[in-house]
């Protein structure tokens, strides 16, 4: 019999309880749930959702870059099947996101970055990995509205406004640039 008292043998159920131990800080207890449910079914939601954020916790929590890669390895494919099996997930947006931009693969990060401004618009990882993409690329038009919304929700940052202004005063718009 499961810890929920029903049938051993059900996915959902092991999904479940996989999430619950995450959710309390049990990560190898999660991990080895969702590992569970995924053997009884290979497109569990819940668990495909849990082990690609233990993958992707211990991944950004490691420091050696061997360990560390390997962690993004085992996430790659769980994060792909969640993304194909459920579009609008956040969690497999920003892990394929991260992944990518950390592993300087910008051509790879932008879809994943628009789906994510898309799932989740307030989450800054979105626009601020556009933002670094366009401006890397010298694509200032398509920087710029990335970083009036990352000025609107960040102002800490100053690097931000200086950017801002910059684009406009290439633009010309040196009124606009004279603002920020």
């Amino acid at each position: 019999r499961s810890a929920g008292g029903g049938d051993e043998t059900s996915a959902s159920l092991w999904g479940r309880l996989a999430r619950a131990e995450y959710d309390t800080g049990m990560n190898e207890r999660a991990q080895a749930a969702a590992r569970r449910a995924l053997e009884l079914d290979e497109n569990e939601r819940k668990a495909l959702k849990v082990l690609a954020e233990v993958l992707l916790e211990y991944a950004w929590q490691e420091e050696q870059e061997t360990a560390k890669r390997t962690y993004e390895n085992e996430a790659l494919p769980v994060l792909r099947r969640l993304e194909t099996l459920q579009p609008d997930s956040w969690t497999a947006a920003k892990g394929l996101a991260g992944i990518a931009l950390r592993r300087g693969k910008c051509d790879l990060a932008i879809e994943p970055l628009e789906q994510l401004q898309r799932v989740c618009p307030i989450d800054p990882l979105s626009w601020q990995g556009l933002a670094g993409i366009h401006l890397e690329r010298e694509a200032y038009d398509l920087a710029l509205p990335q970083l009036l919304e990352l000025a609107r929700t960040n102002a800490t940052d100053k690097e931000i406004p200086r950017q801002i202004a910059s684009i406009y005063h290439q633009k010309g718009r040196l009124r606009e640039a004279q603002y920020w």
